[in-house]
């Protein structure tokens, strides 16, 4: 194996190294049936042993559809929809379809804990005005036939006071992520939780930072990027260096094949090549203008180089096998060989 492979193993280290990075020691991780919520450092199933060295972790359960749930201790039982362990964040949802009516009491999230807080105020209006002007506030789990429910913030007390006859029920301080856009579906929630220095999860390392971010932060990360540079340019230029090489000398390579010619001969051909009086001896110029009583080639391009004839070319037809090719294309061949460089027939060897 030559030097050239080097660049290629080089440049898939550079490549696989973060990843290896990233894939090792990872935290357990388990989850629930078939609604796949990975659950890794700090959550933990309750039936689930934690990782070592790590005593701060959220307990967790399934339950018997499938699906995972938390209990907190404050505000009762959520289904866990979502978690998000790079950007730190939860999703819930409430098990009888009505987190607004939850939600109109304040109460603590601990062990989890509000992103951010928006004072919402419910009212009850008559129901025939709501659906009319207030259809997409409505929230149908808390309405009847008689009088809808909605939730606005404090700046719209109001209009839906005066202008629909509305009323009030409960302030309420909900937990909400700054692009909530369904407030009453499922509430988002974050935890402040110590990392586990023991494992890595889901590519957030013990000191909380991603994985790119802590090996960008490695004192090799420039030199290493710049290694990876070079090598990568060198790799580049051999390889466009190499596809010209073979483009231009393909032709050139002598191939051990057996003759497939009906004129070729059964004898060993002589090793090495001719000289140019041996050339000349074995071959005939034609010049393709001036070709009319001297038949010129049967193909429209030089088998060798593959270039189409132009009617100022000068080829050289082999006498022996009539097979047409650019002058100075079959010197060069005939210099390293004495067979067709398309038919394998050896040439008559003029030395004998």
């Amino acid at each position: 194996m030559d030097g050239k492979i080097h660049p290629i193993l080089l440049s898939l280290f550079f490549f696989t190294f973060p990843a290896t990075i990233r894939s090792k020691d990872l935290c357990p991780t388990s989850s629930c049936g078939k609604y796949f919520v990975p659950i890794t450092h700090p959550f933990k199933l309750e039936s689930d042993q934690p990782p070592k060295n790590c005593p701060n972790f959220i307990n967790l359960k399934c339950i018997d559809d499938g699906r995972t749930m938390i209990n907190l201790p404050d505000s009762g039982e959520f289904y866990v929809s979502y978690i998000s362990y790079y950007t730190r964040k939860i999703s819930l949802t409430d098990p009888e379809n009505c987190l607004a009516r939850r939600l109109m009491t304040n109460f603590s999230y601990y062990p989890l804990k509000a992103i951010n807080y928006v004072n919402y105020t419910f009212y009850t209006c008559p129901r025939e005005s709501a659906d009319r002007h207030l259809s997409d506030d409505v929230i149908r789990c808390l309405s009847n036939s008689t009088n809808a429910t909605i939730a606005k913030d404090k700046n719209s007390n109001e209009y839906l006071e005066e202008r629909y006859g509305c009323k009030p029920i409960v302030s309420s301080l909900i937990p909400t992520d700054y692009n909530d856009f369904e407030l009453f579906d499922e509430i988002k929630l974050t935890w402040n939780v110590p990392p586990c220095k023991s494992c890595k999860q889901y590519g957030i390392p013990a000191s909380g930072r991603s994985w790119q971010a802590r090996y960008a932060a490695s004192p090799l990360f420039i030199p290493s990027l710049i290694a990876f540079a070079i090598i990568f340019i060198i790799f580049l230029l051999c390889l466009a260096k190499r596809v010209d090489r073979i483009e231009v000398n393909s032709n050139f390579l002598t191939l051990e094949q057996p003759p497939h010619s009906a004129s070729a001969t059964t004898s060993a051909p002589r090793q090495g090549g001719m000289d140019d009086s041996e050339i000349n001896i074995c071959t005939e110029m034609i010049v393709l203008r001036e070709s009319r009583t001297n038949p010129g080639p049967d193909s429209h391009a030089c088998p060798i180089c593959l270039e189409l004839y132009l009617p100022e070319d000068v080829v050289r037809r082999i006498a022996k096998c009539e097979h047409c090719f650019h002058s100075h294309c079959v010197e060069l061949w005939l210099r390293k060989n004495i067979t067709c460089p398309v038919c394998r027939t050896a040439l008559p060897d003029v030395k004998s």
